[in-house]
């Protein structure tokens, strides 16, 4: 997993650059509602989700491996009279305390974990924190479009935010292993201010993708039972995205 990403001058910004859609937040209220507690949300970052759902009433920990996203998260927390317990950990050495009833993570966060053996020790850390009967919930994404045409083995993204007299401008550029199935994605973040460009920074990511039966087999061999899949309709993203859920039985 990327350990460096998410370090930098630019992650203050964060919420701004991500933006975040309600789409994804209402499928997993929807989803938690219907789930046992307590709950745990893996790469839980500035608290998007977190602490829509602490605000319906859920019983709710976030975990995450960067520092100054889990800062971003606990002033959020405190901003709103709202209490959780976070934690910085990776995904693939989880050792917490307690057990869930039910844990998920979204948007592509465990795709930052690029080789199946990293991804393996993760899911068993995953099943390792559930209670008996307890549900784990994940959305994984293939490039569809990408994987269709070959000329989209690079590609350039920009973006930007803005907060009064400054600018925070994005450029991403993403090669694409198809062979490999990962997209290694180097962003550019320039931060003006009046226009004068006074901070620059580069970062990089790697992402893994996975087949269903491909996903739905290392679930299998973390221990997990009565797995099933679900195809998201997210419109025309070009993504193919599948909610991928899995049991601990025993």
């Amino acid at each position: 997993m990327a350990k460096d990403h998410y370090t930098g001058f630019w992650v203050d910004w964060y919420d701004e650059l991500s933006g975040g859609s309600l789409h994804d937040i209402e499928l997993f209220r929807d989803l938690l509602r219907c789930s046992g507690q307590p709950i745990l949300e893996l790469a839980c970052g500035t608290g998007r989700m977190l602490i829509e759902f602490l605000k319906d009433g859920m019983v709710l920990d976030g975990v995450d491996l960067a520092p100054a996203m889990i800062t971003q998260c606990q002033a959020k927390l405190d901003k709103a009279g709202l209490r959780s317990n976070l934690y910085i950990q990776s995904i693939t050495d989880l050792a917490l305390p307690g057990k869930y009833k039910t844990i998920f993570i979204t948007g592509s966060s465990f795709q930052h974990i690029s080789t199946p053996e990293e991804a393996m020790k993760a899911l068993v850390c995953i099943f390792n924190h559930l209670e008996p009967g307890g549900k784990f919930l994940i959305d994984i994404f293939i490039p569809f479009d990408d994987i269709l045409d070959p000329s989209h083995d690079q590609l350039i993204e920009r973006w930007s935010a803005s907060r009064g007299n400054m600018q925070l401008k994005v450029k991403k550029s993403s090669d694409f292993d198809f062979r490999k199935q990962t997209d290694h994605h180097t962003y550019i973040y320039e931060l003006y201010e009046n226009d004068k460009l006074i901070r620059s920074e580069e970062d990089h990511v790697e992402v893994k993708w996975y087949g269903v039966k491909e996903f739905e087999l290392m679930l299998e061999q973390a221990g997990f039972s009565d797995i099933t899949s679900k195809a998201l309709d997210v419109g025309s993203s070009g993504r193919i995205i599948t909610l991928h859920t899995a049991y601990k039985i025993n």
